[in-house]
C-alpha cells in the first residue's frame, strides 16, 4: 500500500513531490492507473483527504509521478488521468487550502469559481469533458498544481502577502526568509533572513517568504518564542 509524502520528511519525498508528472499512456499502463486509484481513495479516507494526486504518494513504480489524480465531483470519488485545464469559468474566490503534502498549515488561495477540463474517467472509462463548479473546481486546480510540482506555498497568503512574493501594498518586505532543508539529526526546516542561507539542496524550490512590515506583523514577530520559525524546529 502506498503512503502520503511529505516535503519536509525526507530528501526523496521532496524530490518527488516537486517533480513534473509525466502523462499516463491509459491503455498500456491501465493497471497502473487502477492501481493508484485504489491507493488513492485508501489514503483520502484514511488521512481524511478531500483529493489527491500521484505527487503526494512516492512509489518506485515509475521514475516521476504519473499525471494522475482522484477527487470529488458531486460527492463521489472520481480517478482523473490525464487531466486538462479547457477554460476557466467565473470570478476568483479566495478560500483557505491545506495540503496533504504541507500538512498541518493553511493559507488563503484564490481560485477561479469553475473550470472545464478533459481527462480519461477511469470509473467510466472514457474521455470526458467535465465542468468542474465550486469546491470541485477548487480540488482539480489544487491537484494540477501539484502534477506541475507547485504546492500552495506558491499561490497561498499567510499575513495578507504571497508566500515567496515581495510585499509592497502595506509595508517594505521587512522580513524575508529562506527556508531550507537540512539533514542533521533528523529532517526539519530551518529559517534563514535573506542572503545569509546557506546552499540550498538541490530538491527542487525552496520555500521563501516575505512579511511586510506591519503592526500585526511586528507584534507576532517579537514574541520570537512563540514563532518557531525563528528557532529551527519544524514550521510546516
Amino acid at each position: 500500500m502506498l503512503r502520503l509524502g511529505d516535503v519536509r520528511s525526507s530528501l526523496s519525498d521532496a524530490k518527488w513531490i516537486r517533480q513534473t508528472a509525466r502523462p499516463l499512456e491509459v491503455d498500456s499502463e491501465h493497471a497502473l492507473l487502477e492501481y493508484f486509484s485504489f491507493s488513492a481513495k485508501d489514503i483520502i479516507e484514511k488521512y481524511e483527504l478531500d483529493a489527491i494526486c500521484s505527487n503526494n504518494l512516492p512509489w518506485e513504480m515509475t521514475s516521476v509521478p504519473i499525471r494522475a489524480m482522484v477527487l470529488p465531483i458531486e460527492g463521489k470519488l472520481t480517478t482523473l488521468a490525464n487531466p486538462k485545464i479547457v477554460s476557466m469559468l467565473g470570478i476568483e474566490n479566495v478560500a483557505s487550502e491545506g495540503c496533504g503534502s504541507v500538512r498541518g498549515i493553511y493559507l488563503e488561495v484564490a481560485r477561479r469559481f469553475g473550470a472545464v477540463i478533459d481527462a480519461y474517467v477511469l470509473e467510466e472509462n472514457k474521455l470526458a469533458r467535465l465542468c468542474l463548479l465550486g469546491y470541485d473546481a477548487r480540488c482539480a486546480l489544487h491537484e494540477i498544481d501539484h502534477l506541475k510540482g507547485d504546492l500552495i506555498t506558491e499561490k497561498g497568503k499567510i499575513f495578507g502577502c504571497n508566500l515567496g512574493v515581495p510585499f509592497g501594498k502595506t509595508g517594505t518586505a521587512r522580513y524575508s526568509l529562506d527556508l531550507v532543508l537540512h539533514h542533521e539529526d533528523s529532517v526539519f526546516w530551518k529559517v534563514y533572513e535573506k542572503g545569509q542561507s546557506p546552499v540550498a539542496l538541490n530538491y527542487g524550490r525552496p520555500v521563501k517568504i516575505a512579511l511586510p512590515e506591519t503592526g500585526e506583523v511586528n507584534n507576532y514577530l517579537s514574541g520570537k518564542e512563540r514563532w518557531p520559525f525563528l528557532q529551527g524546529k519544524p514550521i510546516l
